[in-house]
């Protein structure tokens, strides 16, 4: 571990808040309330999608916890495939949607930059650790408790937007 970094979990630098639950007959066809859910995180490129939008019933009032963050990372936590599990990604909209019932956020704290966050759920140290969470036979859950234990190495925040900074550029084709 290099100078001046801490390992620390995800728990120490992370608040989770699981998504908004509502009922079938609460969907209508359009709507000032958009959930967005596990669909709307493409798995291969770690993006969030804005097509397939759900909507609920206007007179439903969304606490502001059930809605996305900027910065925060949305998080599958309950599908029936074992692949879309543990699937993520930075929120980075600042609109007003709120996140589905299988869903979580993940929102960092400021010792932790958000980016850096997300390169490291694209990592394999975060997918192995998501693969051994998981043996449901039927629906696949993430735990917050779980996710919470997840070490995480920390270096500093200026080498985090460093480091950031290079990922972004290797990634940007």
């Amino acid at each position: 571990m290099k100078a001046g970094w801490e390992v620390k979990t995800l728990g120490d630098v992370c608040s989770f808040q699981r998504g908004l639950t509502y009922k079938k007959g609460d969907e209508v066809p359009h709507s000032k309330n958009r959930v967005l859910r596990a669909n709307n995180i493409d798995r291969d490129t770690g993006t969030l999608k804005l097509n397939e939008i759900k909507y609920i019933r206007d007179d439903i009032d969304i606490p502001d916890a059930k809605k996305v963050q900027f910065d925060s990372l949305l998080i599958c936590t309950a599908s029936g495939s074992k692949s879309h599990l543990g699937k993520i990604a930075l929120i980075n909209i600042r609109d007003d949607y709120a996140f589905g019932g299988f869903m979580g956020q993940i929102t960092p704290a400021q010792s932790i930059d958000p980016k850096f966050l997300y390169w490291f759920t694209q990592s394999n140290t975060y997918i192995n650790f998501i693969d051994s969470l998981t043996d449901g036979a039927n629906i696949n859950n993430l735990r917050f408790n779980q996710l919470s234990n997840l070490q995480i190495p920390l270096p500093p925040l200026e080498e985090q937007k460093r480091i950031v900074s290079i990922l972004d550029e290797a990634f940007e084709g």
